[in-house]
């Protein structure tokens, strides 16, 4: 099959559909229910209309809807607002169509060491032979999920700068093994039973020691950056 015929494929539309309505939840982002109730109503004839148009080389984005999206006060008290678009739900499920066929071939060629916005694979911890390690599962798209879960990367990108600190420091005789949870000890021992593609190298005291700091410099610094008013003072280039 072409590319083509796999973006248009009713049930890769479907997956993307399905994607796209358990992201649609009222939360931190807004969602225009009757659209998506509207898309739903006439499911099959529009997922068929898509698949025609991206055939036929006619499917166009809609324009998008800028909206404003409330934040917190200021500490003035004045009230505030983030700037947000609104994607067509039509769109929305192309793109995601897009994704269920490229996305796994692409996340495949990112380094274990970036966390964000990786694709949903299943991940657990299973014991064998009383040896805990982490299974990592193929692409899948019955989860509904488009991205991995905050939950499922944001903890494991604090734990390695954690270890990878460690590791850097240990060869400089300043060891930070006092520092170290549980938690931190089992993600380590996790990383050692991976295969070399999934394992984070930073955290592993071996990938330091081939590794010499510049001459005279012996203190390490690291720091987490986020960016404040984001949109607002970036320049788009």
């Amino acid at each position: 099959m072409s590319f083509l015929d796999d973006v248009t494929d009713q049930l890769n539309l479907r997956w993307a559909w399905e994607k796209v309505r358990r992201a649609s939840t009222p939360g931190d982002v807004w969602i225009d229910e009757i659209e998506l109730a509207g898309f739903e109503v006439q499911l099959e004839r529009n997922l068929q209309s898509i698949a025609a148009e991206i055939r036929k080389g006619r499917y166009r984005l809609r324009p998008l809807r800028p909206m404003a999206f409330p934040k917190n006060p200021n500490k003035d008290g004045e009230q505030q607002v983030r700037q947000y678009f609104n994607v067509a739900v039509r769109d929305q499920v192309a793109w995601t169509a897009v994704v269920n066929v490229v996305g796994p071939h692409l996340d495949q060629l990112m380094p274990a060491w970036s966390y964000g916005n990786r694709l949903f694979r299943s991940i657990w911890v299973d014991e064998d032979d009383g040896v805990r390690r982490r299974k990592i599962g193929r692409y899948r798209h019955s989860s509904g999920r488009i991205y991995l879960s905050f939950g499922q990367s944001w903890p494991v990108f604090r734990r390695h700068v954690f270890l990878a600190t460690s590791a850097m420091t240990a060869k400089a005789g300043k060891s930070s093994s006092s520092q170290m949870t549980d938690e931190d000890a089992e993600e380590l021992s996790l990383q050692e039973q991976l295969k070399a593609e999934h394992r984070c190298p930073f955290v592993r005291k071996e990938y330091w020691n081939e590794r010499e700091p510049a001459a005279g410099k012996e203190d390490l610094y690291w720091c987490s950056v986020d960016l404040e008013k984001f949109y607002p003072s970036l320049t788009a280039r």
